[in-house]
């Protein structure tokens, strides 16, 4: 039988480790996928997604109240890990670049586009291409500053600059969205 999300998350909240096993199923490709692109191993990145997982378990009943849409929340939550456990390998390593999670969208905010995708995504297609990239480092790949100039082949100032400029453009972008269905973007 083909569950719907909602209901699979339903099922969830009240305890079925079945739904739980259904939506990992669902879920889980596209979330290894990122957490490969951040982490060394695919061994690391099964870790970070079990336990990630398990946390969803643990909370799932917390972050449906708080209104954050579960992929959402496991998305961040896989990210979060991730950059942490990368962070802990590297420590002792260079910590210069790293870029403020102040710069990041709330988690909050990013839940409640979903049913402003497709102006989001008009958003995202106004971006320069290099700028969409350093966003898609930033936010998906999990790159510092450094790793980022190095990419580009740019100065670490200019990376900086470029994901300053395409971080304030969405945050722009996102502050509209959330303020009107109407947006002429």
């Amino acid at each position: 039988m083909e569950y719907e999300n909602q209901e699979l998350l339903n099922r969830i909240a009240q305890g079925s480790e079945e739904a739980l096993g259904l939506f990992y199923d669902r879920i889980s490709p596209s979330l290894r996928g990122m957490l490969q692109k951040i982490l060394a191993s695919k061994k690391e990145a099964e870790e970070v997604l079990e336990e990630t997982f398990l946390s969803f378990w643990k909370r799932a009943l917390t972050a449906r109240s708080e209104g954050v849409a579960s992929e959402v929340w496991l998305v961040f939550a896989a990210r979060s890990a991730a950059l942490r456990r990368r962070k802990l390998q590297s420590e002792g390593n260079e910590k210069a670049g790293e870029l403020p999670e102040a710069w990041l969208p709330r988690i909050k905010d990013i839940s409640q586009l979903s049913g402003r995708m497709p102006l989001f995504t008009s958003s995202l297609a106004q971006l320069s291409t290099p700028q969409r990239r350093v966003l898609e480092m930033v936010l998906f790949e999990g790159c510092r500053e450094k790793e980022i100039a190095d990419a580009l082949g740019k100065p670490a100032g200019r990376a900086q600059d470029e994901v300053r400029a395409a971080l304030s453009f969405m945050r722009q972008r996102l502050h509209t969205l959330m303020g009107t269905w109407t947006a002429d973007i």
